[in-house]
């Protein structure tokens, strides 16, 4: 990806989906009126820092890559609407993902996921988590807060138990849980 593609100030979207992408160059932070980003499908490792300035981004796709972590910086797309991670190789979240408040989907299916941050109860807005065919063994209480959920997708993950602060969810009209070990 030639770093002259920072140049095309007035880019509202840009598709790369399936390429060989391995690396974004920084100067894509400059692409400020930037609306969505798809990188879905290529072979990104890491990102720059620079993309996490991009004010005006609402859409960020960058499922079936390599990442294995996301920088702190996540948390300044605070216009960021969809967030499609799946399909990764994350361990973690960053806490700052709370900072993300005007989040309506956050896709985090088929990652290495062993916890959710805390912080993810400050997404208010949330109608979709799917963090599916992860490593999860609990929930944090503050799952609770996401009272816009409408679905929630949990399938083949390692809960034991069945995370009580579902109950306040009371806008839910999916839910999935298959394939876990939740027992009595």
């Amino acid at each position: 990806l030639p770093t002259s593609i920072g140049n095309l100030a007035n880019l509202r979207s840009l598709n790369l989906m399936g390429n060989q992408i391995m690396s974004v160059p920084q100067e894509l932070g400059n692409l400020i009126h930037l609306q969505a980003l798809y990188f879905g499908g290529n072979a990104l490792t890491s990102l720059p820092v620079e993309l996490f300035n991009l004010d005006s981004l609402g859409l960020l796709w960058l499922w079936g890559n390599l990442l294995t972590s996301l920088p702190e910086q996540i948390g300044n797309l605070t216009q960021l609407r969809n967030l499609h991670l799946q399909s990764n190789q994350l361990t973690t979240l960053p806490p700052t993902i709370g900072n993300l408040t005007a989040l309506n989907a956050l896709h985090v299916g088929d990652n290495q996921l062993t916890a959710l941050p805390t912080e993810i109860g400050n997404l208010a807005s949330l109608t979709s988590l799917r963090a599916f065919n992860n490593q999860l063994t609990s929930l944090p209480p503050e799952i609770g807060n996401l009272t816009s959920l409408t679905e929630l997708w949990l399938q083949r993950n390692h809960l034991t138990t069945f995370p009580r602060e579902i109950v306040s969810l009371v806008n839910l009209t999916h839910l999935w849980l298959d394939n876990n070990q939740i027992g009595d």
